[in-house]
């Protein structure tokens, strides 16, 4: 049950505008919520529930009308957008948005960044319950600091 949630999630993530452009998907949902105030209220509060227990989205959501001018990647809107997080920030500096190779091992790859004073756990302003989480880690990786 847990993986067909992550699923559904994944599946409300991902970028819609590849396949069936903006002004097919994403203006009328947002259309559909501005028409219906209180499903627009609910899904705000959904949205800000995810934001604290997880982090800041990485795109724009569906609270304010899509851009159909935006091209840039992470400017168009998703339904559910991924959070941002120390490991998928360190991901995209990384490899650029592509696919992270099978041999790779991030979570290594974050330690040692932490290690090398490269990347910081120290939650941001807007950070979430997930940041502060990681950010309780850090004693383990740079005991000298604690």
């Amino acid at each position: 049950e847990l993986g067909a949630v992550w699923q559904q999630d994944r599946f409300l993530q991902q970028e819609y505008e590849p396949v069936y452009g903006l002004t097919a998907t994403m203006v009328p949902l947002h259309r559909a919520l501005a028409l219906h105030p209180p499903l627009m209220e609910q899904y705000k509060q959904h949205l800000s529930f995810v934001r604290n227990i997880t982090n800041p989205f990485r795109h724009p959501t569906l609270e304010v009308p899509p851009d159909p001018n935006a091209n840039q990647r992470y400017a168009r809107p998703r339904i559910f957008p991924p959070s941002i997080s120390p490991e998928t920030s360190l991901a995209l500096k990384l490899f650029g948005g592509k696919p992270i190779p099978p041999d790779f091992d991030l979570m290594k790859e974050l330690v040692k960044s932490v290690q090398e004073g490269n990347v910081s756990l120290k939650p941001s302003s807007d950070s979430g319950w997930y940041d502060h989480c990681v950010y309780a880690l850090e004693p383990l990786l740079l005991p000298e600091k604690a």
